[in-house]
């Protein structure tokens, strides 16, 4: 959890930025707008804000409107699965089923699955670039940092038990 989690400012800043090229990946997939909304606010709420507190209503909460209607259901029962699992490709079913319903497609199966796949491939995207960064910071990105963190550690080590 704490790598995708993680308060470091350089994070925080990655952590915005994946969350506004997703949207724009989104609006690429032709993901309508109520679908979009939904997942950047729980994605938002969950890696900005460490999932604290209640989890904000959906962005579609108390409207008839159909498209609403399937999102908020959506956001729901992802919520419920949760939202760190969403990194993890874990997705609620109903998220391509209210995709399916806004665009009113002819063929709802076909289009559901291939856009649940896209959405996945740019969570994982996602998931991997936090990864990536967190390791970095961690364990150093250059040869160079990295020796000295090995250094670092390795001089902490000898310390403790030469004291």
């Amino acid at each position: 959890e704490h790598i995708f989690q993680c308060p470091n400012v350089e994070t925080q800043t990655l952590k915005g930025k994946l969350l506004e090229d997703l949207r724009e990946e989104l609006c690429l997939l032709g993901t309508p707008s109520s679908v979009s909304r939904s997942i950047l606010l729980g994605l938002t709420w969950w890696l900005l804000e460490g999932g604290e507190g209640l989890c904000p209503r959906a962005p579609g909460f108390g409207s008839i409107h159909s498209a609403d209607v399937w999102a908020t259901n959506a956001y729901v029962e992802q919520t419920t699965l949760g939202w760190g699992q969403m990194l993890r490709g874990r997705v609620s079913n109903l998220w391509g089923q209210a995709y399916v319903k806004e665009l009113r497609s002819t063929a709802p199966t076909e289009d559901n699955v291939k856009w649940t796949k896209r959405l996945i491939k740019l969570l994982w995207d996602m998931a991997f670039h936090l990864w990536h960064n967190r390791n970095g910071i961690l364990h150093g990105r250059t040869i160079e940092e990295q020796q000295e963190v090995r250094q670092a550690l390795l001089h902490a080590r000898i310390e403790e038990v030469f004291q």
